[in-house]
């Protein structure tokens, strides 16, 4: 779908799979490293990023559908969007609000580190929650992703508890979404039309956290904001947005 279906069409078989891992690995390395120099130019508003990178990722949404033309519009009845597409939206929300939180409170490459558990989140939960069995080498393969995670918490020398605690539940809500975003894409959604409807929704959730948390801070930030910071913000949006699809 979207993406998948021209990458697949103009790559040979054997480039698609590595393109894939290349592509998603830059995308979301760039977004966590621009998110953190974000916070460290002075917008330290993890909500407000969160809101203008679910703008983008609407408008990113809506040309691909209705002017190139990407993939075919799915219509979508209030109902299922109630039922299915709202509660995938305060996941969705809650895992960039904490993921924006843990890095601005540790370094990029520990709150790296401690997403790399979301594969045992996403075991666990199709274990525990859909009874769901795996061969005995997935667990084991998930040890070492374990052990990892702890000693590198265990040796950080700018570990943050509030920092590590957001990237943990952004890793459990991430491995929460990759399930049901699954069950959602196995009906008729694409992942670009379910950005659409997804990423308005997710920006009418946060308007009213940003007026109690940061209106009167983003208010006194914009006097002394540069055209450069504006653009830096855009394209922080524009990589989040290609990092979804």
């Amino acid at each position: 779908h979207g993406m998948g279906s021209l990458v697949d069409q103009y790559l040979p078989p054997s480039f698609v799979a590595p393109f894939y891992i290349g592509f998603w690995y830059t995308t979301n390395v760039s977004t966590v490293i621009l998110n953190k120099y974000i916070f460290l130019m002075g917008f330290t508003f993890p909500i407000a990023l969160t809101t203008i990178h679910m703008i983008i990722a609407a408008l990113g949404a809506y040309i691909s559908i209705f002017h190139l033309k990407l993939v075919e519009f799915v219509p979508l009845e209030r109902s299922l969007r109630i039922r299915s597409v709202l509660p995938l939206a305060l996941l969705f929300v809650s895992n960039i609000v904490l993921g924006n939180i843990s890095i601005r409170w540790v370094p990029v490459s520990f709150m790296q580190t401690i997403k790399s558990s979301v594969p045992v989140f996403t075991v666990l939960i199709q274990v525990l929650l859909m009874k769901k069995s795996f061969r005995t080498q997935i667990y084991f393969s998930l040890l070492p992703t374990v052990g990892g995670v702890m000693l590198a918490s265990l040796t950080e020398s700018e570990f943050d508890t509030t920092g590590f605690s957001a990237a943990l539940l952004a890793s459990v809500i991430t491995a929460v979404i990759t399930v049901y975003s699954a069950i959602l894409l196995g009906t008729k959604l694409d992942p670009i039309n379910l950005l659409y409807y997804l990423a308005p929704l997710s920006a009418l959730l946060l308007a009213p956290l940003i007026l109690y948390k940061e209106w009167q801070p983003i208010l006194e930030w914009i006097p002394n904001a540069t055209s450069r910071d504006a653009m830096i913000l855009i394209l922080s949006g524009v990589i989040a947005f290609l990092l979804n699809v």
